[in-house]
């Protein structure tokens, strides 16, 4: 037999209770959570804690820090635990990662190192980490690499993917297929930083399931207006890495 719904009929209260509930959540505005934070350069050595603070005063609630090499990961982490003790929240968090410029600093202990770093609480997401076959900074074999690693120990330890993607979309794609392709691995929530592509690529990235926080373009009119279709037709979306 079908399960009917089980309906409130005891309490009037508690109706009006639900519905008061109900109405004050669909009036709450959305949450701001600001995912793409580089406070790793030198210039907020000395005054990142005001930055953080002027966000959360402008209503931003979470921040997560970008880990773009050992270092920075490191730092960040750093600084959120120093956050966290000094203000007892937990609302500035770390992406912990190798960016594909710094693929070229890859050895056998990078993977060790970002795994200590990402058993820490505060770091809800491997990254930033991906393919730029624009600037080439690394070699396209030693992002290619270092990338799949990170991919790979994402799916194993069941943490986000924040990726960096400038013209290199069917080799990243590439990526995500040979990795998914091995037995018992499933792909984790992923949204791509700094996208360039087209509309066409942008729909790939949506049939994967793969949010786009940031779009760049500024050399090409054709480029703008591939990137206008791409956003009217609703691939780009607003996507969490914190923990629930």
């Amino acid at each position: 037999s079908i399960k009917q719904p089980r309906v409130l009929t005891k309490s009037s209260t508690a109706v009006m209770s639900l519905s008061t509930t109900i109405l004050s959540m669909q009036r709450r505005p959305p949450q701001v959570v600001d995912v793409g934070v580089n406070l790793g350069n030198k210039a907020f050595k000395n005054h990142w804690r005001d930055v953080v603070q002027r966000s959360l005063d402008a209503g931003v609630e979470t921040l997560i820090l970008t880990g773009t090499s050992l270092r920075v990961s490191r730092e960040s982490l750093a600084m959120a635990k120093t956050w966290l003790r000094e203000s007892g929240k937990s609302n500035l968090l770390v992406t912990v990662g190798v960016h594909p410029h710094d693929a070229k600093s890859w050895n056998s202990s990078t993977e060790r190192q970002l795994r200590e770093m990402l058993e820490d609480p505060l770091a809800v997401a491997v990254g930033e980490c991906g393919l730029d076959f624009n600037r080439n900074f690394s070699s396209h074999e030693q992002q290619i690499h270092a990338f799949r690693s990170q991919v790979t120990l994402a799916c194993e330890l069941k943490k986000p993917l924040f990726v960096h993607e400038r013209e290199a979309h069917e080799a990243l794609i590439r990526v995500f297929d040979e990795v998914s392709a091995t037995e018992g691995r499933i792909l984790p929530p992923i949204i791509v930083h700094c996208f360039t592509g087209t509309e066409s690529e942008a729909m790939t990235y949506s049939i994967w399931g793969v949010g786009i926080i940031s779009a760049l373009r500024a050399s090409s009119v054709k480029k703008n207006e591939e990137l206008r279709c791409a956003r009217s037709s609703h691939v780009f979306g607003h996507f969490c890495l914190t923990k629930k």
